[in-house]
């Protein structure tokens, strides 16, 4: 059989799906933190340090544990990937991939940094049979498939 490489647009919703489960995440994580008087004023806590450094890092980590366990310990998929029937492997064994590669591969994804990562990625694969869109792909020698 086959294996057939996952669509850019496939790969798009199954991000919108785990960013909305990862921003769901983090408001229950931040509730814990602030008092829920405080709660509401917490988008705005993006621009008023010295908060915004702190929501920042707890949502990078949040992003990256996400996505790194998720895809370590669950056949390659988090649950966006599972919902479009996706898998991140290695390109070599399509197989799955080592704690390490998944770890390369999803540094940049719980920050702003993702969109460097695309944009570089996309500018210096975009011709490649592999769709691979992000350079970090290229680090951590995975990519994303259709899964069975």
């Amino acid at each position: 059989m086959a294996i057939e490489h996952a669509d850019v647009l496939f790969r798009f919703i199954a991000w919108i799906i785990d960013i909305i489960l990862i921003s769901i995440i983090s408001n229950i994580v931040f509730l814990f933190i602030r008092p829920i008087e405080n709660f509401w004023t917490l988008p705005f806590s993006y621009i008023n340090p010295p908060y915004w450094w702190i929501t920042n890092s707890i949502q990078f980590a949040i992003g990256f544990l996400y996505y790194w366990l998720l895809e370590s310990f669950n056949n390659g998929q988090t649950l966006g990937k599972m919902a479009l029937k996706l898998r991140t492997v290695n390109e070599d064994t399509l197989q799955v991939a080592s704690l390490k590669s998944y770890a390369l591969n999803n540094v940049f994804k719980g920050s702003v940094l993702l969109i460097v990562d695309v944009l570089i990625g996309f500018f210096t694969s975009y011709d490649n049979d592999k769709r691979k869109i992000r350079i970090m792909q290229d680090v951590s020698k995975t990519v994303v498939i259709k899964a069975e």
